[in-house]
């Protein structure tokens, strides 16, 4: 009977070790979570300033406006006088071929 209480008293104790070490772990588990939940907070909030100040300066800067202006003047002269230039400086300086009163060679 003594034995029997003994084990008795040995079960318990282990079951109360593995309760305190699943508790830990458990506790553990929690805290890592929070954590996660706190850093994903933090990221996020990170790129969204990133993205508004991005998009104050693009707008500030005039970046979409320049990035289509800019090589539309290129584009334009090479289709309406045939020259890398803009329009009316081809027109200026008689890069177009309708005013270009030089011959070329072999004409």
């Amino acid at each position: 009977m003594v034995k029997n209480k003994l084990k008795n008293k040995i079960k318990k104790q282990k079951k109360i070790k593995l309760n305190i070490k699943s508790n830990e772990k458990h506790t553990k588990h929690k805290n890592e979570k929070g954590q996660l939940a706190i850093e994903g907070v933090l990221i996020v909030v990170l790129l969204l300033s990133i993205s508004i100040f991005a998009s104050r300066e693009m707008k500030k800067r005039n970046f979409i406006g320049s990035l289509i202006a800019e090589p539309w003047k290129q584009i334009s002269g090479m289709m309406s006088t045939g020259n890398w230039a803009d329009s009316q400086t081809a027109l200026d300086d008689n890069l177009h071929p309708h005013v270009n009163t030089m011959t070329r060679i072999g004409d």
